[in-house]
């Protein structure tokens, strides 16, 4: 899924040289939070400026501290420790907020960071007992903060027009993070609603209709008066490819078959993962001899070319049995036509494999078997 702010995700890639093995919403978090440290980074030091001008000493001392805080979670976020330096990042403002409430008074807005930092924290990929326990960890500091307030009182050092220059300021960096980190987590919902969609629909390993997917279109095409092939296709001694050269590899075989069953097949003819390594294929407005001729062509076109395993270091022959069933007058009942085809399927490979039965009784289409290595 392209990202629906692409501007913006150009303009966050920019910050980062990306550790190997990032998916890419691994990548967008991570972009993300860095531009977040990064924007944490630039605004304690432009404070630091701004209270070392004013004189503020003891202000200063605090965001030079929470500079040196910002710069160590920058190298744990690119070191991928992200839960320990968002951990680090909210602790710490939440303890700047209290320092700062004790200093200004709550007139200058730096209370408003502590959103920000239950933001932070419900970002963190991490167990919900954690998230809870780092939350009232940081109201702690804020709470105590307010109740010297009120027991003693705060003495703001800073003018009327200071203290609104500090409100919009701080107003403006949290407008900033929040623009930020929700963008990223919207982008990531709407990966993970695709994701969900498309789980639904398509087999995730190679790409075809997902079985329930497969019935529902069929059904659809059923309810159509025409005619209708309805073809059980199984790979040959899969098992064998699997114990031999492990499960990557026969899910290599799998994603390949179907690109290749996809060049021979019309666009109108679906192809669905039933289980395993059966596949249906739905091929509307088909009968008769031109049936039988599709199962050839798929027979003898799938098995014309090795499939390359392991990332091309070797490479089989694979082959296919595929069992045929035509739509009958009146046939309402896709369940029955895959029944029958699975029978079908099933005669294809008691006679020996690499081949096709179809309702016609036209015969076997015979070649080469799995083979070994080339």
């Amino acid at each position: 899924m392209a990202s629906p702010h692409p501007h913006l995700a150009r303009f966050l890639m920019r910050f980062e040289h990306f550790p190997t093995g990032l998916t890419p919403d691994e990548k967008t978090f991570h972009a993300t939070f860095n531009v977040v440290y990064t924007l944490a980074v630039a605004c304690h030091l432009f404070y630091a400026i701004m209270m070392l001008w004013l004189g503020e000493m003891g202000i200063l001392a605090l965001n030079l501290a929470m500079l040196v805080v910002d710069l160590v979670c920058l190298q744990l976020h690119r070191a991928r420790r992200e839960v320990l330096a968002a951990n680090l990042l909210a602790l710490g403002t939440c303890a700047q907020i209290s320092f700062s409430l004790r200093y200004f008074g709550p007139e200058a807005g730096f209370d408003y960071f502590y959103f920000g930092a239950l933001l932070c924290i419900y970002c963190i990929r991490t167990s919900f007992m954690r998230r809870v326990m780092l939350c009232a960890a940081c109201l702690c500091m804020p709470l105590a903060a307010y109740v010297v307030l009120m027991l003693e009182g705060a003495i703001n050092p800073l003018s009327a027009g200071w203290a609104l220059t500090f409100r919009v300021i701080n107003l403006c960096v949290l407008t900033i993070f929040f623009t930020l980190v929700l963008v990223q987590m919207g982008w990531s919902s709407d990966r993970l609603r695709q994701r969900f969609e498309s789980g639904v629909r398509f087999d995730e390993l190679t790409g075809a209709l997902s079985r329930s997917e497969l019935i529902e279109k069929g059904r659809g095409m059923l309810a159509d008066i025409g005619p209708m092939s309805v073809m059980m296709v199984d790979v040959d001694h899969l098992s064998l490819i699997n114990e031999t050269w492990g499960r990557q590899a026969g899910d290599q075989v799998l994603k390949e078959l179907v690109r290749r069953m996809r060049s021979i097949l019309r666009n109108e003819d679906l192809v669905g993962r039933y289980g395993g390594e059966e596949f249906v294929l739905l091929c509307p407005n088909l009968h008769g001899k031109r049936a039988d001729q599709v199962a050839e062509r798929l027979c003898k076109g799938v098995s014309a070319l090795p499939f390359v395993i392991n990332d091309g270091i070797s490479s089989l022959d694979v082959s296919l049995s595929i069992g045929v069933a035509l739509r009958q007058s009146g046939d309402k009942d896709l369940e029955a036509l895959i029944a029958k085809a699975d029978v079908n399927l099933f005669r294809a490979k008691h006679e020996g494999c690499n081949q096709f039965v179809s309702d016609n009784q036209l015969g076997p289409v015979l070649g080469p078997g799995v083979a070994g290595v080339i």
